[in-house]
């Protein structure tokens, strides 16, 4: 019994000093996205969430709080996805970040974010956040000791960039002819 404590222990430590090395590394932590002021503008398609998020392996972690852990089954949770810019991204500068309750999950494909990434920031430019129906996939963890695992994916239901301006064009005639408060 000390045996196990002692190798419990062991792997408590050496999961911490990994999380430390990992830090001064300098991996990029996870942390929630600061809220802004902006207005969700929320578009859709035709709920086939034919759009697959890239790099969602790195953010298991997000994922598995987001869904509220690994179950016996795979899990389907439908949720809303916030579309960021990120041109400071290394890889892409034309990047867009998928963001679900605050956590980034994600990349759209490169080729939609080229297409999307002007519409999203004369969006957030009017005062608005591009956000899309996601469903959450995946997150299983069964059999002897949870040793069968699977990993989350992310799809979202995305239009095409004609189809989201003309969305926001619409949304917004719809808003300068609406009743305001000072007209009731």
């Amino acid at each position: 019994m000390e045996a196990l404590i002692w190798l419990i222990g062991l792997g408590m430590a050496g999961a911490m000093l990994f999380g430390l090395v990992g830090v001064a590394l300098g991996e990029p932590e996870l942390r929630p996205y600061q809220q802004e002021t902006l207005k969700p503008f929320l578009t859709t398609d035709d709920s086939m969430y034919d759009v697959e998020v890239v790099g969602e392996s790195n953010y298991q972690s997000a994922l598995d709080e987001i869904a509220g852990g690994k179950k016996p089954e795979s899990q389907k949770i439908v949720t809303i996805a916030r579309l960021r810019p990120e041109p400071t991204n290394r890889h892409d500068p034309n990047a867009v970040k998928v963001l679900i309750d605050s956590h980034l999950v994600g990349y759209i494909p490169r080729g939609e974010a080229a297409k999307l990434k002007n519409i999203i920031e004369s969006m957030e430019d009017a005062g608005y956040a591009l956000t899309c129906p996601a469903k959450i996939v995946g997150g299983w963890k069964r059999g002897l000791f949870g040793m069968d695992q699977g990993d989350y994916g992310v799809r979202l239901d995305l239009p095409s960039k004609a189809d989201v301006k003309r969305q926001f064009k619409d949304f917004l005639k719809e808003q300068k002819s609406a009743p305001t408060q000072e007209d009731q």
